[in-house]
């Protein structure tokens, strides 16, 4: 492995003339590159002096779009020389015809032979093009390692670059493009260095100011992606990383939230349209990451990566006790659209592996008696509500529906549960106080009129939204406190007082509303429009009459139903 000094900076501008001649560049390109580096001049300025204009004859600008093409331009002049005309230099694989001899990308390159002799040669090689190109290794920073056919040890091979040995890879570890490279490498060195990446993270934002909402939105769109190239490189048991990585994301997610030490973690990652917050999760990122490798590799334009990841394959294939195979995914979505393109298999590959986990979560939430009852009575439209509304209520509103709807709250009925308390009963009735009964059944708190406040707060934001969006012609009333109620005695006399009514000369809506527990919802629909059927017959007699029963849910769900009316 070659280490280029100051690679970027050492590029002639000469050499990139030549290159892009060399490649037949159309020469109005030739002359715009040659007119942006021709006459490239710096000054060293200080308060008290400045130097005279420097020529640059070297180096590509930093920043510019431009540079890592010539860049690479140039540096395939290198690639060229040894792929084309020395080849037989190179390693052959069982499976792949044709022997690899270089691995470049940018300034990282990796000289591979057949032996330390063959290596040695294509060192010459890359000796003879830095001198002709005027750029230099570092050879102190290079590595180098032999292994033996025979016995698969790891040897120094001896190797020089312009007469100075390179270093023997030995006890070290260094990391080529991002991965780790060590002749006794272990799995627990990526795992410590993840488990600490991870930690460093989570800790830096746990540290800051900012909103529960806000870390955990930091968590999907800052850490996440950090994460990515980290889990691409390395080979995990998924077992590794349910007990141990995703535990940690997990228990600062947990605290961000607010949710408690004892709901289900799941409620984090499932979909908002089944009342999730929709978080990604570790296992799945690892899965999708690996699979959507395994796909790049399996349809790649490159023959040698093709032969490969065909040998990776039918060895993944034969083993049994593997939880994870990527390639047998990859496989399967081929088989069921023979042809696909690469981008559609990618991303069906990626489709599947998140459907199958969210499934999954999705199963074991749902067979919680109490935390996954919201789970299984709500999905689709009426989740997604949920879950969309609850990131923009204050935090401590935010704590407290994630965990009204896990019914982890601390009630006199949980407390008992933690071994917290020693008694059940309300404080204010007497009752055994559960979650329904704080929310919905107590009595004292009905008398204190604790209930009504809530429906009368909830019912004004719908008589707001009605008074902006109503058609034209429509009179509205409510039965809200400081509000004057008048029902239209000429459409029909009654002393009933629905909670909104509007009304035009041909058309009349009776709406009620009810906050109820979720489980009641349906019961009180029925109950309300039984109520008012009557009314609504007299009412029919001259305009056109629709009851609409709106229920919105103790812990927020909305029947969609009524609001769709």
């Amino acid at each position: 492995w070659l280490d280029l000094a100051n690679a970027f900076g050492s590029v002639h501008h000469d050499l990139i003339t030549f290159a892009l001649a060399h490649y037949h560049a159309p020469p109005e390109l030739i002359q715009l590159v040659t007119n942006i580096y021709d006459g490239l001049t710096a000054v060293v300025s200080t308060k008290s002096w400045t130097t005279a204009p420097i020529h640059l004859q070297l180096g590509v600008y930093q920043g510019d779009p431009l540079s890592a093409i010539i860049f690479n331009t140039v540096m395939n002049t290198l690639v060229n020389s040894i792929i084309q005309r020395y080849s037989q230099l190179g390693y052959s694989l069982n499976s792949v015809c044709s022997r690899i001899n270089l691995l470049q990308y940018a300034d990282d390159t990796s000289l591979i032979g057949d032996g330390p002799s063959s290596c040695q040669h294509l060192l010459s090689i890359t000796e003879s093009w830095l001198d002709w190109s005027g750029m230099r290794a570092n050879v102190p920073k290079c590595v180098s390692v032999a292994i033996k056919a025979s016995t698969g040890k790891a040897y120094n091979p001896n190797l020089k670059l312009n007469n100075k040995p390179i270093p023997y890879l030995g006890e070290t570890t260094f990391r080529f493009l991002g991965a780790p490279v060590a002749i006794h490498s272990t799995s627990d060195q990526s795992r410590e260095h993840l488990m600490s990446k991870l930690t460093s993270m989570l800790e830096k934002i746990d540290a800051t100011s900012v909103t529960r909402q806000q870390k955990l939105k930091l968590f999907k769109v800052s850490i996440c992606p950090r994460l990515t190239w980290d889990l691409s490189i390395s080979d995990l048991p998924i077992s590794w990383l349910q007990s141990h990585l995703q535990p940690i994301a997990t228990r600062f997610l947990k605290r961000w939230s607010g949710l408690a030490r004892s709901a289900d973690p799941n409620r984090l990652f499932l979909p908002r349209t089944n009342g999730g917050l929709e978080l990604p999760h570790l296992v799945t990122m690892y899965k999708k990451l690996h699979a959507s490798k395994a796909g790049s590799h399996m349809l790649s334009s490159d023959s040698s990566v093709r032969a490969i990841a065909t040998q990776v394959t039918l060895r993944e294939s034969q083993l049994q006790r593997v939880s994870f195979r990527p390639h047998q995914v990859v496989v399967g979505v081929m088989e069921e659209d023979p042809g696909a393109p690469k981008k559609k298999v990618l991303s069906r590959v990626k489709a599947k592996i998140q459907a199958e986990d969210t499934a999954s979560r999705l199963a074991h939430t749902s067979s919680l008696p109490v935390q996954g009852l919201t789970v299984r009575e709500y999905e689709g439209s009426a989740a997604q509500n949920w879950s969309t509304a609850v990131f923009s209520l204050p935090e401590w509103v935010f704590k407290f529906a994630l965990n009204a709807v896990t019914d982890t709250l601390p009630h006199n009925v949980n407390l008992c549960k933690w071994k917290k308390l020693s008694s059940p009963q309300c404080q204010l009735c007497g009752e055994t106080q559960s979650l329904a009964h704080i929310l919905n059944s107590c009595q004292k708190a009905l008398t204190l009129g604790r209930y009504s406040t809530r429906h009368d707060g909830v019912l004004k934001v719908i008589v707001d939204f009605l008074q902006h969006h109503m058609a034209a012609g429509f009179q509205i009333t409510a039965d809200l406190p400081g509000q004057q109620y008048t029902f239209p005695q000429d459409i029909a006399p009654t002393d009933l007082r629905p909670d909104i009514v509007m009304w035009s000369t041909s058309a009349i809506y009776l709406v009620e509303l009810t906050v109820p527990f979720e489980t009641n919802i349906a019961g009180a629909a029925e109950r309300k429009a039984h109520r008012y059927r009557e009314l609504a017959s007299a009412c029919g007699r001259s305009h056109h009459t629709s009851i609409i029963t709106l229920e919105v849910g103790s812990r927020g769900f909305l029947s969609i139903a009524g609001f769709q009316q």
